[in-house]
């Protein structure tokens, strides 16, 4: 209560005349109130309601078995060959051949996860709508699960050493490129799924969960309805009312999970808050050249006038973009270098964005592919193998049975309490500690340059 460790000298109008004041407030526009005075007591019900996000949004992390580990390097045996096919059948009491397995030595580094939070001694005093230090902790922990879950798709330690290595970074060897197709136009859609399982398949895993963007997940509903043909539980014709959970496909079904946390197509460049720490913004210059190497991309269809920008980050976050530049006269096999030229505080990485062909101007470029920095006046390379406005779609073997992929987890999400110095405050942190073990790349895959049906660059 309101009364609890306050002065009694006040007495109990004192109390009555502060409670009416919290209850009242100075100010009649409920929308506006922010921070501490959004918990002073209103007609409201008693439940803070978090409307942006909630730890259920966290599907991959909370899918991830966690393994226990006992500090900040984890190490495991990773089978790889158990010898190769001849010599196996033998005469009665013949003699055997020797076969040796191939064993490799893997590890990762536990990353560390960190936030601070305080509470006012007011407003752990007055009478909110929540208690104030248990809000916070939960917002705290919240804030350490979101980090989690998007690094577990895209973390890059070369780029921002502090953070682990995620998907997009583990997976290599399986990846089935779409080109700028969508799901639901042709055949496409169907023959990812179906090529990705398989390569899962034949490295003897099996897909069983997917993970995408909502914008894919509309796609791959669509892509159901209309190629599987499966009618709704219960018979009926109506098709466009149901909804899927699982996609078939000769190796497997898979479960369907969309994701916030995987990087939309036509997500946002969003400079850092920490404006103060974050990289400055750079300057670049594009030129094009014919490159004669089989590692180009770039095709007939392809030829024409582009756009781009780069964004320094940090482990700050992201620079302001570049003032967009554009290269012209792009054709076939040829290759487009950006040569960047760093800020006075310079990144550890830099995120490249593109525009669509022979776009008007530089106002709509879209993330391309982030590299790490490896020194002044660097050039990157765009051989066209990542495409701008499209997504990346995630085909896992999760089942503990096959021991695929597990999180690293060194000590769980917790509040470690700090101490106040010279303010009325209590301050403390909630912290993680661990890392994604990809312990099986090679049964994953990744569904790359997946456009969008109803955005229409490709």
């Amino acid at each position: 209560m309101l009364a609890n460790g306050w002065d009694g000298a006040v007495g109990e109008d004192g109390l009555q005349m502060l409670s009416k004041a919290l209850e009242a407030g100075s100010g009649v526009d409920a929308a506006s109130f922010a921070g501490g005075r959004a918990l002073i007591p209103e007609s409201l019900d008693t439940t803070l309601v978090s409307v942006l996000w909630s730890q259920d949004e966290a599907k991959l992390f909370k899918a991830l078995k966690r393994n226990p580990i006992k500090g900040p390097v984890h190490q495991w045996n990773k089978r790889t060959d158990v010898g190769d096919e001849d010599g196996a059948w033998v005469a009665e009491g013949g003699s055997s051949f020797e076969k040796d397995q191939t064993i490799q030595r893997k590890f990762v580094e536990t990353k560390y996860l960190q936030t601070k939070r305080q509470v006012t001694l007011q407003m752990m005093a007055s009478n909110s709508l929540e208690d104030a230090e248990a809000i916070e902790k939960e917002a705290g922990a919240l804030w350490i699960v979101r980090q989690t879950e998007r690094a577990l798709f895209d973390g890059d330690s070369d780029i921002v050493a502090e953070q682990f290595d995620g998907l997009t970074k583990g997976i290599t060897s399986n990846i089935v490129d779409l080109r700028g197709s969508d799901l639901i136009t042709s055949s496409a859609g169907e023959d990812a799924f179906i090529e990705g399982c398989k390569k899962i398949r034949d490295a003897y895993g099996k897909a069983n969960t997917s993970f995408m963007n909502t914008s894919l997940m509309e796609d791959t509903q669509k892509l159901l309805r209309d190629r599987l043909r499966v009618p709704a539980s219960g018979g009926g014709s109506n098709m466009g009312a149901y909804v899927y959970d699982t996609y078939p496909t000769p190796f497997g079904s898979f479960k369907l999970n969309d994701n916030i946390f995987v990087r939309q197509h036509d997500e946002a460049q969003r400079a850092s808050t920490i404006t103060a720490q974050r990289p400055d913004q750079v300057s670049i210059a594009v030129a094009r050249a014919a490159s004669g190497a089989l590692e180009s991309q770039w095709a007939t269809g392809d030829a024409g006038d582009y756009y781009y920008q780069v964004v320094a980050v940090n482990k700050y976050g992201d620079a302001v973009a570049s003032t967009a530049v554009q290269v012209t006269s792009v054709v076939a096999d040829d290759k487009v270098t950006i040569t960047v030229t760093d800020g006075a505080t310079v990144g550890t990485g830099f995120k490249v964005y593109r525009s669509e062909k022979d776009a008007a101007d530089g106002s709509n470029c879209r993330f391309v592919t982030q590299v790490a920095r490896t020194g002044a006046s660097q050039e990157i390379i765009d051989l066209n193998a990542d495409l701008p406005n499209t997504s990346r779609l995630y085909l896992l073997t999760t089942d503990n049975m096959y021991n695929a992929i597990e999180w690293e987890q060194w000590l769980p999400t917790m509040k470690f309490q700090l101490y106040p110095t010279n303010a009325a405050v209590n301050p403390f942190l909630m912290l993680m500690f661990g890392a994604l073990g990809l312990k099986k790349e090679e049964q994953m895959c990744i569904i790359k340059n997946v456009s969008y049906s109803k955005d229409k660059w490709y």
